[in-house]
């Protein structure tokens, strides 16, 4: 912050006065000089000691002595309160930064909030499941938190947020489960080779199915899953719903 300069004898007031010798100088030639009572001179010796600190080269300041003592009285203490004012006036703008900071980091803490608040209402989950595989019936199933079991019978539960919203039975298919508000918990995911015959021709090979999660911090992929085994179902992935935070998968 730039000191504001009084201009007085050619040099800044304000440099005058700095330093432990310009202390020396208020109490010891310019006070005794005054007539004035003591309350004023103890306001003086006060204000001199609060200046104290900043300082002035003792060549500068015995250079500007002749002139200090050709000074009246009055404009020397009118020069001190001018001072005094200045003093007065950057330790309000001192304060008003610290209010500014302070301002600053309640903003960033209630934009943090704001932030958390949105990612725990936008915590969706889509899971789709496909296969390549000719003639072969491939479910998806998801089990929620609370033990329901999404698939091909039961594509829905009343009251319960989620939805297999889509069911293919003769391959190559897909098949989709989604829900736009999932609970805090456990959400597993499985893939199950429901019959090799799922058309008319039927398919002998084993399954090979691939599942994606959409999900609020980004995508989870699971390719060149085998499934050997009709009527199995096959965890692919647990996907975790924090109460804040990043979803998890194992």
């Amino acid at each position: 912050m730039a000191k504001k300069q009084i201009n007085v004898f050619g040099a800044s007031f304000l440099d005058l006065l700095s330093g432990a010798l310009g202390a020396v100088i208020i109490l010891y030639v310019i006070v005794p000089k005054m007539d004035v009572p003591v309350e004023e001179y103890e306001e003086q010796q006060r204000i001199a000691e609060e200046i104290a600190a900043l300082g002035l080269s003792v060549e500068e300041i015995s250079e500007l002595i002749p002139r200090l003592d050709e000074e009246e009285p009055a404009d020397q203490l009118r020069l001190i309160e001018e001072l005094e004012q200045q003093i007065r006036e950057m330790e309000e703008e001192a304060e008003s930064t610290r209010e500014e900071l302070e301002q600053c980091e309640q903003g960033r803490a209630g934009c943090e909030e704001d932030l958390e608040k949105i990612e725990g209402d936008a915590r969706f989950l889509v899971v789709v499941m496909s296969w390549s595989t000719a003639n072969h019936d491939v479910d998806l199933h998801v089990v929620d938190p609370d033990g329901n079991e999404f698939m091909y019978n039961s594509r829905t539960f009343e009251g319960v947020e989620g939805e297999l919203t889509v069911d293919n039975t003769c391959g190559p298919g897909y098949e989709v489960w989604n829900i736009a508000a999932p609970k805090e918990g456990d959400y597993e995911i499985y893939t199950n080779l429901f019959s090799r015959n799922g058309c008319e021709d039927g398919n002998p090979e084993n399954g090979m199915a691939e599942v994606t999660i959409y999900h609020r911090n980004g995508v989870e992929s699971y390719e060149s899953i085998e499934l050997a085994n009709e009527q199995e179902k096959v965890l692919i992935s647990t996907a975790t719903i924090p109460d804040s935070g990043i979803i998890t998968f194992n």
